[in-house]
């Protein structure tokens, strides 16, 4: 199977290419231990994107065991007791022909 991303050297930073679209990406590393590392990880999560997800949410239960139990309600108001939002009015725009809600934060 052929890989999505190829590694390559410009100057002493490396870079990835897309195989599809040709575009190149800095990978912001001088070392090439980590470049491929990172490449790596570009090529395996085009291969397996379910199994990508899951080591994502494998990485968030180990870093904060409430992420599991957590629901929008609870970010809601862990919000509200951080700051306070107000809505302002209601901004319509000739370019797109939408209304949009404009807010404004202030801290508690």
């Amino acid at each position: 199977m052929k890989t999505k991303y190829t590694l390559f050297r410009r100057g002493e930073m490396f870079y990835m290419q897309d195989s599809a679209t040709d575009k190149q990406t800095s990978l912001h590393t001088k070392d090439e231990t980590e470049a491929k590392s990172l490449l790596e990880a570009c090529n395996a999560a085009q291969r397996q994107p379910v199994l990508n997800l899951h080591l994502a949410r494998a990485y968030l239960t180990a870093s904060d065991p409430a992420f599991v139990e957590r629901t929008w309600q609870v970010v809601m108001e862990q919000m509200q007791s951080l700051c306070a939002f107000v809505c302002r009015a209601f901004v319509f725009s000739t370019a797109t022909g939408r209304f949009s809600i404009a807010l404004s934060y202030r801290q508690k």
